[in-house]
């Protein structure tokens, strides 16, 4: 065989050592969560906190969805999460199992239901009855008396 012949075989192993040392590219590991707040009407809930727990890393990623009231917590490393929906005045919801693929988005809706309002009433004056002793009178100043009818 001449050398003539044989740098055409030569360059072929050569080329197919170079690709089979080629670096692969990287899989990725990270992926999202998106989707929409809306109340029981259907209608969006802006500014409800958004909140991500990774099952096995307790890592924890919040955000808060916008005025349409979609959200999207990007960068999160695979894995299963809990995904907590919060906002004053409405009850939490929790989804437990939401599983983050790399390179995958995956959607969750929340649908928050109207909570109970509590309501706190601070008392600053002092009280007109005398719960001391048994007597029946207080006194009473004259601006009192004068707007009496």
């Amino acid at each position: 065989m001449s050398t003539h012949h044989l740098r055409p075989i030569i360059c072929s192993i050569l080329f197919l050592s170079l690709a089979f040392h080629a670096p692969l590219s990287a899989q990725q590991i990270l992926g999202a969560i998106t989707g929409t707040v809306m109340d029981a009407s259907g209608a969006a809930v802006s500014d409800a906190t958004v909140k991500a727990v990774n099952v096995a890393t307790n890592l924890e990623v919040t955000e808060h969805s916008q005025g349409n009231g979609t959200f999207v917590i990007s960068n999160l490393p695979a894995g299963t999460y809990r995904l907590t929906f919060t906002k004053p005045g409405f009850d939490t919801e929790t989804h437990t199992e939401v599983l983050v693929n790399g390179n995958r988005t995956t959607t969750v809706d929340g649908a928050l239901k109207v909570g109970q309002v509590s309501t706190m009433i601070e008392v600053t004056a002092t009280p007109l009855m005398n719960q001391v002793d048994t007597t029946n009178g207080y006194v009473v100043d004259q601006l009192t008396i004068e707007q009496t009818p």
